[in-house]
């Protein structure tokens, strides 16, 4: 409010100087100056707000409502866990099981999340759009007011004595066409989206159990307001 008085006063005040032949600048940065035409501005803003409490029975403060608000997550994370949390593996055995494939590691950091969070593995694919198709999470949770999806991703931590992450594919220059973990995402954004639109709340979330995300993937799942948690 002060600052709009300032801006407003600065305005009137190089008007004034072009108009009457003065050097345009004279007195434009005077700290008393602007200190009258900021005053007049937050003296009013304060009189109406207590004039419009007193009249409505409120307790605003009309000097931060202007200001954006955060944006609210619609989760609670005591909500995505279940009572007592036991699982059959700890965290340190999932991040390095290897067993005989990719697939099997990724079933046990999904069987982690599930048993963590009091969720199921057993999710069926969900449509997302003509354009879109089907949409496979790894785990769910059912709650009345929330549906939530995870996404699981058990990346070894280290290739011989190098650390690992978990890569995100290019653009393709070609065809410019969205690809693997990229169009996954999308995906999620877009489910998401769709149930705020129609009063069901949805909330997606991706696992890291191994390996974090590398900055590419973090960058992309921000970009899309996705979460994601890297257990460490």
């Amino acid at each position: 409010m002060g600052l709009s008085g300032v801006v407003g006063g600065r305005a009137a005040t190089l008007t004034s100087n072009i108009l009457s032949g003065r050097n345009a600048l004279d007195d434009y940065w005077n700290p008393l100056s602007m200190g009258r035409d900021a005053a007049p501005a937050i003296l009013g803003t304060l009189a109406f707000g207590n004039l419009l409490n007193l009249a409505t029975k409120g307790n605003r403060n009309y000097f931060t409502d202007f200001l954006p608000r955060p944006r609210i997550i619609d989760y609670d994370e005591t909500r995505l866990l279940a009572a007592g949390s036991q699982t059959t593996h700890n965290l340190k055995q999932v991040k390095w099981f290897r067993g005989k494939s990719n697939t099997e590691r990724g079933d046990v950091a999904e069987q982690y999340i599930a048993e963590l969070t009091g969720g199921d593995t057993n999710v069926p694919g969900e449509s997302v759009g003509q354009f879109y198709g089907l949409r496979h999470h790894d785990v769910r949770v059912r709650k009345i007011d929330l549906e939530t999806r995870f996404e699981v991703k058990n990346y070894l931590p280290k290739r011989g004595t190098l650390l690992n992450e978990v890569p995100i594919e290019p653009f393709n220059p070609i065809d410019n066409r969205l690809r693997g973990l990229r169009f996954q995402a999308v995906k999620d954004y877009v489910w998401m989206r769709s149930g705020r639109l129609t009063g069901n709340p949805r909330y997606v979330r991706w696992e890291f159990v191994g390996a974090p995300p590398s900055d590419g993937l973090a960058e992309w799942l921000r970009r899309l307001k996705i979460d994601f948690n890297h257990r460490r």
